[in-house]
């Protein structure tokens, strides 16, 4: 009887119970913004306001919680298939499953294959290069260049950790070029033979090729003695002692919790993600 009240009532919009828990998914979804009205329509004195907003706080954490876990499924999902179409031939396979690795980009770019290597190639001026389509895939922590066999096949010519790539100067190999490219000097400093190979690609579009500038480029930092590290190449550091927190922006720690140090300051200050009862936050800490 209550449940047909409430459903007849105008504030629900005269809407069945089943029509706010149609699926699994939408029923986690929409239970923050149930109890966010709720929240919204208790009176400013009301003994249940601390419970709402702690409640309130709990489904926004679950929600996140499931988006995360669903956006970790889909990337699973599609290295699996990577590994499936990638063909490693001669070279030394690389596992590409992993559970902190996922696909960052994939695009087309063509590779000028040089008859000579190295500073001599980029001074080599009205020299006919051969060139040939490749395709580039970047995981999070590494890079592949390889030769589409088919729509669904992929074969690996060379691969370089992604912390191992250097950019050279793109305008000095302007007369390698077709004109209207856009090249990308790179500097494998350890491929698949970990030895140091360069490599020059260009690019149909000048939006592509800086799109790969940015993905390529480290991340840096304008204050000096601050080093900044990225999520996926970032160091992991664990409490040896408890702290406490003394300044505002800082979180405790307590003995062996750990945390991804993201940068790092002058005087030990660490800032970055950290682990703490299974709860992820960004905090400042210092070790």
């Amino acid at each position: 009887e209550a449940l047909k009240e409430l459903e007849s009532s105008q504030k629900c919009q005269s809407l069945a119970m089943h029509s706010f828990l149609m699926l699994p998914m939408q029923r986690i979804t929409r239970l923050p913004l149930l109890a966010e009205a709720v929240l919204n329509r208790l009176p400013s004195n009301s003994p249940q306001l601390p419970a709402a907003r702690e409640s309130l706080r709990i489904l926004n954490g679950l929600v996140s919680e499931c988006n995360e876990s669903a956006r970790s499924m889909e990337r699973m999902e599609q290295l699996l298939l990577l590994s499936q179409q990638l063909d490693f031939r001669d070279l030394k396979a690389v596992p590409i499953i992993s559970a902190s690795r996922w696909l960052v980009k994939k695009g087309d770019a063509s590779k000028i294959c040089l008859k000579e290597g190295g500073e001599s190639a980029k001074r080599t001026f009205g020299r006919r290069n051969q060139k040939s389509h490749v395709t580039l895939i970047l995981l999070t922590d590494l890079l592949l260049l390889t030769k589409r066999k088919n729509e669904e096949k992929f074969l690996v010519q060379d691969y370089c950790p992604r912390n191992m790539i250097q950019l050279g100067d793109t305008y000095a190999v302007s007369g390698l070029c077709e004109p209207g490219s856009f090249p990308l000097w790179l500097t494998l400093l350890q491929n698949y033979e970990s030895r140091t190979q360069e490599v020059l690609l260009t690019f149909s579009s000048r939006t592509e090729r800086d799109s790969w500038v940015d993905l390529l480029t480290p991340a840096t930092s304008q204050i000096e003695g601050e080093k900044i590290y990225e999520g996926w190449d970032c160091p992991r550091v664990t409490a040896v002692t408890p702290f406490t927190p003394e300044d505002e922006g800082e979180v405790g720690l307590d003995l062996f919790d750990t945390a991804n140090v993201l940068k790092k300051a002058q005087g030990g200050h660490l800032s970055g993600l950290t682990e703490i009862s299974d709860i992820t936050e960004t905090e400042s800490s210092r070790l």
